[in-house]
């Protein structure tokens, strides 16, 4: 039996082949499509997970209506130099709702070739990306 998967930046998707190939069920949420795994990410500031079709119908849920209370946060410094103005020294501020409760991931296969990428943070937790796979003599 051969058993391939297609992790996409968008979809997933999973199928054996022992002599025809057999589609599987990878979301039984996505009820059009279950062999099709949306590629997205919903964790919740409890540390709840959920993927796919899930993720996405549980980001909406947890915020259509709800109030925001933005917050700005000092998050470093950049500099820039320009050929003919010389070197500036920014700071760097973002923008945080402090009352987000998760965050939703999507194409989260985008900056896993980035080696400077090492996690996320959410609800002031931070979430390592272990890249157990850059380490691999394959």
């Amino acid at each position: 039996m051969i058993i391939g998967m297609d992790f996409g930046t968008t979809n997933s998707g999973l199928a054996t082949f022992d002599g025809q190939i057999r589609i599987l069920p990878m979301d039984e949420a996505n009820a059009p499509a279950p062999q099709v795994l949306r590629t997205t990410l919903y964790i919740s500031r409890q540390n709840q997970y959920y993927i796919g079709r899930q993720a996405i119908d549980e980001h909406y849920r947890r915020n259509q209506g709800r109030p925001v209370k933005l917050r700005r946060e000092y998050v470093g410094e950049i500099q820039m130099t320009f050929a003919e103005v010389g070197t500036f020294y920014r700071d760097v501020y973002v923008w945080i709702d402090e009352l987000e409760p998760g965050r939703w991931f999507g194409s989260i296969k985008s900056n896993l070739h980035d080696t400077d990428y090492t996690g996320s943070s959410v609800g002031g937790r931070f979430y390592r990306l272990k890249m157990w796979w850059a380490r691999s003599s394959c």
